[in-house]
Formats: C-alpha cells, sequence, structure tokens
C-alpha cells in the first residue's frame, strides 16, 4: 500500500510494537517475610490493536517518506512454537493472579489460548520503505498500528509473541476501505507549505515542521500539559509571531510570566505599541472605566446590570433582604445622574456623593437630560417613610435631607 512515493535510495525498515512490562511486589510469606517485586514482560493483544491503517498511510502522505507493507501469513504449528506458545501461557496464568483486574493481560491470555488450541496462527509484519530510518515516524506508524510506541528489538523470530495471533483474535479489518483509500490521495505533505499565514508551533526531529493557519486558529487552541512540558514557552511563542506579523494582541496573564517573557521578546519596532497593564503595581496609571457617557444607551444598562449583580451576588450575598426594589430604583437612577457628570468625577468613587453632597447633585440634576431620571429625584425630594429613607440606605450614608 502505498503512503506516497520517494525517490532512491530506499531500504525496507521494519516496525515493532513495544512489550509491555506490568510489575507488582509481593510478600513472600515465611518466617523471614521478604517482599519481591516481580516484573512480567508481555505483548499487546492484536485484538487490542487499534490497526488504523489509514491513519498509518497519511502519516506516511503527510511526512512525505515511504510506502506501508503489511503482511499477514499462517504460521505453521511446529513443536517449537508449541514450546513457546505454552511457556508464555503459563507467565500469563502468574500474571492473572497478581493483576486479576488488568484487561491486558486478560487479553493477552484469551488470546495465547486460542493460538494453543486454533489450528490457524497468524503472523503479521509491518515495515515502511523510506529513505532513512526515523525514530518518530516509526513510532507514529506503531501507535497507528499497534497502539504502542515501536520497539527499537526487531523480531528475534517467527515465533515474535507480540505479532502473533489466532485468527479470531485478529483485527477485525485488515485493509481500509474505498472511500478510506481515496480520501488519502488529497493528503499533502507536511513540508509541502500552505497557502496563507502560518503559524510555527514546533518542529520534529527530521524537521518537519508543525504549524496552525488562520482557520485553524479560529476554532480556538487549548493548550494543556504537565508543569515544565512548554505551554508558556508555545504561547509565547505563537503570540510574538503575531506581533512580529503586525497583529493587534491582548495578553491576559494572572501570573505574570507569559507577560513579562512577551514584553521582553516585542520586536523593537511594534515597543511603542504597547500597553503593559500590571494589576499588581500599586502606582500603576490604568483604570476600567465602568460608568458609561450617556445614561440612555445599551451600555448604560447593561454596566448597571453588571454592578447591580456584583453587589448582590459577589460583595453583599450574605444580607440579601439589603437588595430589595428600592435600593435597586435608587442605585439605577443616582447611577445614571453620575453618567452625566465630568471626565474626572464619573467614576463609582463619587456615587457616595450623589447622595451626601447637595450641591453635586444639584449640578447633576440639572445637566441630566433624561426626563424619567429628573422626575424620580424631584419626587424623592418630596417623598417621606421608605421612599425618602431609601436614599440614604443605599449606600449607608447620610445627608438626604437637602434633597
Amino acid at each position: 500500500m502505498l503512503g506516497q512515493r520517494v525517490r532512491s535510495p530506499e531500504r525496507k525498515i521494519s516496525i515493532v510494537p513495544e512489550w509491555r512490562t506490568v510489575h507488582n511486589v509481593v510478600t513472600s510469606p515465611g518466617p523471614f517475610m521478604r517482599e519481591e517485586e516481580r516484573h512480567f514482560r508481555l505483548p499487546k493483544p492484536p485484538s487490542t490493536w487499534p490497526w488504523d491503517i489509514r491513519r498509518a498511510l497519511a502519516t506516511l502522505a503527510a511526512a512525505g517518506n515511504g510506502s506501508l507493507f503489511l503482511t499477514a501469513e499462517k504460521v505453521e504449528r511446529n513443536a517449537r512454537t508449541l514450546k513457546e506458545l505454552s511457556q508464555f501461557h503459563e507467565e500469563l496464568i502468574a500474571a492473572s493472579y497478581i493483576f486479576p483486574e488488568d484487561r491486558a493481560v486478560i487479553a493477552g491470555l484469551l488470546n495465547c489460548k486460542a493460538m494453543l488450541e486454533n489450528q490457524a496462527l497468524l503472523r503479521f509484519e509491518v515495515a515502511i520503505l523510506a529513505t532513512r530510518e526515523s525514530e518518530t515516524l516509526r513510532s507514529l506508524i506503531a501507535m497507528s498500528l499497534f497502539g504502542t510506541l515501536a520497539s527499537n528489538v526487531a523480531a528475534a523470530s517467527e515465533v515474535d509473541l507480540r505479532l502473533l495471533a489466532a485468527s479470531r483474535f485478529a483485527p477485525a479489518r485488515i485493509l481500509p476501505s474505498k472511500e478510506e483509500a481515496t480520501d488519502l490521495l488529497v493528503t499533502q505533505p507536511l513540508r509541502k507549505a500552505k497557502e496563507g499565514k502560518l503559524w510555527r508551533i514546533a518542529s520534529s526531529a527530521e524537521g518537519i515542521e508543525v504549524t496552525l493557519s488562520d482557520r485553524d486558529r479560529a476554532r480556538h487552541m487549548y493548550v494543556i500539559g504537565g508543569t515544565g512540558t512548554g505551554k508558556t514557552t508555545l504561547l509565547c511563542s505563537t503570540i510574538l509571531q503575531d506581533i512580529r506579523a503586525g497583529e493587534t494582541v491582548v495578553v491576559v496573564d494572572c501570573h505574570g510570566d507569559l507577560a513579562k517573557m512577551v514584553s521582553a521578546g516585542v520586536p523593537s519596532e511594534r515597543v511603542g505599541d504597547v500597553i503593559y497593564a500590571d494589576a499588581a503595581n500599586i502606582g500603576g496609571r490604568f483604570a476600567i472605566e465602568l460608568v458609561p457617557s450617556c445614561a440612555d444607551s445599551s451600555s448604560f444598562e447593561i454596566a448597571a446590570d453588571t454592578l447591580s449583580g456584583i453587589f448582590k451576588g459577589a460583595m453583599y450575598s450574605d444580607t440579601p433582604e439589603g437588595f430589595g426594589p428600592m435600593w435597586e430604583s435608587y442605585f439605577r437612577n443616582s447611577f445614571a445622574l453620575l453618567a452625566g457628570a465630568s471626565e474626572s468625577e464619573r467614576c463609582l468613587a463619587s456615587l457616595p456623593r450623589v447622595f451626601n453632597d447637595p450641591a453635586f447633585r444639584r449640578q447633576l440634576i440639572e445637566a441630566c437630560a433624561i426626563p424619567s431620571v429628573k422626575e424620580f429625584w424631584t419626587s424623592a425630594k418630596r417623598a417621606g417613610g421608605e421612599a425618602a429613607l431609601g436614599c440614604s440606605d443605599i449606600l449607608g450614608i447620610h445627608g438626604c435631607e437637602d434633597l
């Protein structure tokens, strides 16, 4: 089966799955109890192989690096074969007592028992024809077919247990379907440059670059990995490529390491475009404008609803009785007055002044262009009882007698 033709010189490279090693610490009984660590080297049962030939061929085509050969042949059941299978069967029985819940051990035991009883015994051989041997490519092919990395130990003989299977425990489908094979014809090599802009992520030991296109990035990217595996470095590399390409980038970093790496790598021609807002820097000069400049707009409604939710749900959730209809009415109308203040006074810090600074309040009412807001404050001046007290209780301040 052809992944993609390559130019000579070529050589045939065998691919064999790794052995699976399981171990357990067993306490030996007796007057002098001691712990003994037992190791078992087991093959991955063929019945559990993914045997994804389409993926293996696509890997070859993407690497632009050769042809794939698959062989499945019947093995003669001679005395040597039966002896090795019997010895392996005994090892699997011992392993099944120590690892009774290990599915691979159970599957291997069933496969070995079937090979002893079934006359149809199959041996698989996998190889690629490539210009040079590549450990990465071998392991990718092995993962596609066997579900393990490629072993550096070649098949010892025709009775290599890693590649033997009883006929009824062989992979369900040996060859890809016609539709899958047709799809492989349009697979492009990774070495071939694509149209449009590419963001370089990494490169393999063989020089194959891993990139992201604009279309791929538009579908979002989620980077996960253990500590020290290079998540921050990967993000920093991608961000700096955007910056060098003239793109506008916003980096939000709650730890600070990524932001420092990015700021240190900004090219000189774009240093003047950088705005660095450090919330941990008390002397820093940046702020978030929460009060819109117009009270008669959708942005005002969004801001009012957001702040109201913060007060009720985040800051004072343990006192829900303090946020009734009267609080909501006074909050929205005082917030609407504040939207008409000058730029230097249009902030949440000026909200208490709406209640305890009569001159400031009258100035805002005169400048207000919304009739409903003006009417509210006119009514509040004449109101008594709870309506009159509401303006003093809204933020726990006093001075509403001057309304």
